[in-house]
Order: structure tokens, then C-alpha cells, then sequence
């Protein structure tokens, strides 16, 4: 039996413990087996060490390829990885694909044995409730749209002059807290609305991209959080907030790139993608 084969046990005893990451159980012939999900590749429970090196280990070239945070956890953190799918069709159009999940409000439900009038009345706040929400996720959509492939909508380009598309499948989810809970449950939706890739870890189990999960959370007085998973704006804040915020899930650092200092990631100044921002976006994706 490989690794590959085993069953996961993801009953209520799972929990999100180190580094913010899923400890799984698996049962090898009856002996337990304990790992830490860290999507791009595992770490065991039981003796401190990561089961395959790490995939961007040749960007790291004087660290050890088994390294975690430069052997400093108390300052550094793990993300999940590479996010967003990349493609080129047979056009040699290049794309960027990344799922978007909206919180929006929840509808009200009708009670058993409600009177007309409260029908009708819960049905009126319904219909307000819909058109929020619809509002709510044009405006991400329209948004992002903008910010990443200009206002005419052609794209943006890369440091060779490629055009790179940028493709958002905006997911609407009706929730009774926008702001998302807590961070597993966060966790647990951008999982479950992420795209498959062509990636797998090394126990053979598929890899998905997760996806942005837009939420409604306190920016804590700036003008947009996020922890590459969830994002948050201030309300009233400028256009390309949002855009900045969902650049941290495409693995977009708050730094100037190289050869700019006016990029979407820098809000000392400028307002729209660089190519160099472009070319980080495209390097750090997953092939579909």
C-alpha cells in the first residue's frame, strides 16, 4: 500500500494547529501516522521534519532544501504556496485563472406557519438582501477586472511584452457572519471553491489553489487586509485596494519589484500592475 492510498481522517478531531496548517491522521496498517497539511508538501507530527524538500527550494539556494522559514517560525510563516492556475492555449494566449468567493448577507428564511403579511414582508428584505448582493459581487468583479487587466480590458502585460489575461470566477456565498468566522472556516471555503491543478503532493493527492475568500472583517485602521487566504477593505477606500489585497493571494509581496517603485503592491505610489508583478503572478501560479 502506498501512501498515496491511505484514507484521511477529517472527522471533528482535525484540528489547525502549527503554523496555522491541518494536522491529519492517516492509519498505516494500524499505525497512526500524523502530518501537517502544508499543500505544497507535508511535515511529520512525531519527528520535526518535512517529508520532501521544499518546491521552491532553488529560489533559497544557501538554505537547506528541508528548511521551514529560514529556521526562524517565530518571525516567519509558511503560506499555502503557489495560488492561481496558469495556462497558454494553442493561440499562445498566457492566463491566469483564480476563484474569488464573495461573503454575502444571508437571506432571511420564512417560518413555518407565517402569516401572509410576514410573508410578503420577509419576501420584500429578501429581494433588498438579493440586490445587495448582486451589487456586491459586480463591484469585485468589475474591480478586479480593471485593476488586473486595464480598463479596456486587454490584459497586462509582462516583462517581455507577452499579454497576460487574468480570469476571476467570482463565487457568491451566502453566510450568517461576512466577516467569516474563524480562520479555519475561512480556511475550509477558499478550499473548497479552489481550482484543481495538475499538481499533486507527494502522497499522490491533487493540489488546489485556493481560493480568495472576500470578507467583511475590521481592516484594523488600514485601508485593506489580508492573509492570503481572506481579504478585507475599509469601506469608502480606493479602487485599487481590493486589487492589492487579492495580489497577496497571488503571491504578491507589499515590496516594490524590481526595476519599479509604482506598482499595484506599493502604496507609496501608482495605481496598476507592472509587468514586473506580472511576471512574480505568473512564476508563482500552478499549471493547470
Amino acid at each position: 500500500m502506498s501512501i498515496g492510498d491511505l484514507a484521511v481522517d477529517r472527522g471533528a478531531d482535525n484540528k489547525i494547529k502549527f503554523g496555522g496548517k491541518e494536522l491529519q491522521d492517516y492509519d498505516l496498517n494500524g499505525v497512526n501516522l500524523a502530518l501537517y497539511d502544508f499543500h505544497a508538501r507535508h511535515k511529520m507530527n512525531d519527528v520535526p521534519v518535512f517529508t520532501t524538500i521544499d518546491p521552491l527550494a532553488e529560489k533559497m539556494k544557501s538554505w537547506s532544501t528541508y528548511a521551514y522559514c529560514f529556521d526562524n517560525p517565530i518571525s516567519f510563516i509558511d503560506p499555502d504556496g503557489k495560488e492561481g492556475i496558469k495556462y497558454t492555449d494553442e493561440d499562445g494566449q498566457k492566463t491566469v485563472e483564480s476563484n474569488v468567493v464573495v461573503l454575502l448577507e444571508q437571506k432571511k428564511a420564512v417560518p413555518d406557519g407565517a402569516s401572509e403579511k410576514k410573508v410578503a414582508r420577509i419576501n420584500r428584505q429578501n429581494g433588498k438582501i438579493e440586490k445587495r448582493n448582486t451589487a456586491r459581487m459586480a463591484d469585485v468583479e468589475t474591480r478586479l477586472n480593471e485593476t488586473y487587466n486595464g480598463s479596456d480590458g486587454k490584459g497586462s502585460k509582462n516583462s517581455v511584452g507577452e499579454t497576460v489575461m487574468f480570469k476571476f470566477n467570482i463565487i457568491g456565498l451566502e453566510v450568517a457572519d461576512t466577516k467569516g468566522g474563524t480562520n479555519q472556516n475561512i480556511n475550509a471555503i477558499a478550499t473548497k471553491n479552489g481550482l484543481n491543478t495538475s499538481s499533486k503532493t507527494s502522497f499522490g493527492t491533487d493540489i488546489v489553489a485556493k481560493a480568495a475568500v472576500v470578507t467583511t472583517r475590521s481592516t484594523e485602521g488600514s485601508l485593506g487586509l489580508s492573509n492570503r487566504v481572506w481579504v478585507t477593505e475599509q469601506s469608502g477606500a480606493p479602487v485599487r485596494t481590493l486589487g492589492h489585497e487579492v495580489g497577496h493571494t497571488l503571491k504578491l509581496d507589499d515590496a516594490p519589484y524590481p526595476g519599479a517603485n509604482s506598482g499595484l503592491m506599493d502604496y507609496s505610489g501608482g495605481n496598476g500592475l507592472i509587468s514586473s508583478e506580472v511576471d512574480n503572478i505568473w512564476e508563482m501560479a500552478y499549471d493547470k
